[in-house]
């Protein structure tokens, strides 16, 4: 038995892993479904046959299990959509979304397909956070507004799982919600195995392990990326200088972020003395009144609530904070 999880990014990845990672009866493989999407757009962009041995050169699962009988997962966000493709090739995605689908109906033909799903607003709002980790000084109405194709596409449902249907059948795709995660993750895993047979898993405390920083924190990481980028204008730097620090800018935010989630780092203590408390005011008082612009609205409507609707008119109680945010007045 076994079960593919496609993501979406932003939606508990990472905490869901850690908790299948942990159970004795659960084989999780994460790494090796990256190695496939790989391999498989480099043969989708240059036209060129596929062959899955190429990818099966060790063990596939990350962790095995001790106990028996063994339940597989395929865990990774990568699955519902590659970057690469999205931003350089977007004519050959919905050829990607058939053949992976195709791929591991071969592999795992009787598996159970589970995508995870979120608040547009917030899933928006935290993959903005995530990118603010890793570099990018933009505020959130310009990457809105340059991101909002993107945006789209991943939040097209229909794109998201035809191929997942055809291969797997409706009875075997399943859509669970974030929030449903968060809120009562012991009645998460209660479900999923009602769904699929996934073992059950037990959660005591919190089941965050990729914590956000806090609004003072977080402007704190762009204001400092933004005046970088502006420093690299400097003619004081030759270009090949400006080269070198430019490399070292992810670099240095991701380790910068780690010393924010050490309480008595000298960082830490000193945003949280002298607070950035202006800028951490105005950034919380837009995160709670901030509206996705209308342009963007009706699509994510459409194309993505207006779908989990068809599914499931409640979608465990959370239909009704979907539709907030995305509905035009």
């Amino acid at each position: 038995m076994s079960l593919i999880h496609i993501g979406l990014h932003k939606t508990g990845t990472t905490s869901l892993q850690n908790l299948w990672a942990q159970h004795p009866s659960i084989s999780l493989s994460y790494h090796w479904p990256v190695k496939l999407v790989n391999a498989l757009v480099g043969a989708i962009v240059s036209d060129s046959a596929f062959d899955i041995n190429t990818t099966l050169d060790g063990d596939i699962f990350d962790y095995k299990a001790s106990l028996t009988p063994e339940f597989q997962v395929f865990s990774n966000e990568i699955l519902s959509y590659p970057h690469s493709l999205i931003y350089d090739h977007p004519s050959k995605i919905d050829v990607y979304m058939d053949v992976v689908a195709q791929i591991f109906s071969q592999i795992s033909p009787d598996a159970h397909i589970l995508l995870t799903v979120r608040e547009p607003k917030s899933w928006i709002a935290s993959w903005y956070k995530s990118k603010i980790h890793i570099g990018d000084p933009r505020r959130f109405k310009k990457f809105i507004h340059q991101q909002h194709q993107t945006i789209i596409r991943h939040l097209d449902l229909q794109s998201q799982l035809q191929g997942w249907l055809k291969y797997f059948g409706a009875d075997k795709v399943h859509i669970m919600p974030f929030e449903l995660f968060r809120d009562d993750p012991n009645g998460f895993f209660q479900i999923l195995h009602e769904k699929t047979g996934a073992p059950v898993i037990t959660t005591k405390g919190d089941v965050n392990y990729n914590p956000s920083q806090s609004v003072g924190e977080l402007d704190y990481l762009r204001q400092f990326q933004r005046h970088a980028e502006l420093f690299l204008k400097t003619k004081i730097l030759d270009g090949q200088a400006k080269e070198v620090l430019r490399k070292q800018l992810p670099m240095l935010a991701r380790v910068m972020r780690q010393d924010l989630q050490e309480d008595d780092s000298v960082l830490a203590r000193y945003i949280r003395m002298q607070g950035h408390k202006m800028a951490a005011q105005e950034i919380g008082a837009r995160e709670e009144t901030y509206d996705l612009p209308d342009y963007v609205k009706p699509y994510i409507s459409e194309t993505y609530v207006d779908k989990l609707a068809e599914i499931d008119s409640d979608f465990y109680g959370y239909l009704p904070k979907y539709r907030e945010h995305v509905t035009v007045k």
